[in-house]
């Protein structure tokens, strides 16, 4: 591999260590990060707090039982797109995760992703992969950052003088 191909590839990879376990994740494709994202906003609603930042208690209340399955769902499968290896001191295991428990076959590599250890490990995972798709929200804050008047392509042209036609 290249060396330019190598650094590309190791700028979207991150280690993380949690209780002594370590977990080697990569970004995912912009399209599972939409998936999520859709799945987040529609359970958000407009009486969240003013601040722009919706109140998750509020969120969870209002939530139905099918929106909450379609979300942890949607979770699972991040983890399973970008979890790529687990370690332990200098050992790594290069796994693929699978969504459907009757594929895990750990000789193989492949592991189910309910075998994760549930709570704080499987939560800092998924937040890894995400800020890493999302260059620690730096997308998120470059989308909100376009005009307000996108609609208009007018409203966001420079203003500069007429230019006359050449008479060649």
């Amino acid at each position: 591999m290249s060396s330019v191909l190598g650094a590309v590839k190791s700028a979207s990879i991150k280690e993380i260590e949690i209780d002594e376990i370590k977990y080697r994740v990569r970004r995912v494709s912009s399209a599972d990060l939409a998936r999520v994202g859709f799945a987040w906003l529609s359970m958000a609603s407009p009486e969240d707090d003013s601040s722009g930042s919706p109140d998750i208690q509020k969120m969870l209340q209002r939530a139905s039982e099918s929106k909450l399955v379609e979300l942890a769902k949607l979770k699972d499968a991040i983890i399973a797109a970008g979890l790529i290896a687990i370690g332990h001191k200098d050992f790594w295991d290069e796994c693929r995760v699978t969504l459907k428990q009757s594929e895990e076959d750990i000789e193989n590599g492949v592991l189910w992703v309910g075998s994760l250890p549930a709570g704080e490990a499987d939560n800092k995972i998924f937040e890894t992969i995400i800020n890493l798709s999302t260059e620690g929200g730096k997308v998120a804050e470059r989308l909100s950052s376009f005009p307000e008047s996108t609609g208009n392509a007018r409203a966001t042209r420079r203003r500069s003088k007429k230019v006359q036609p050449s008479t060649t």
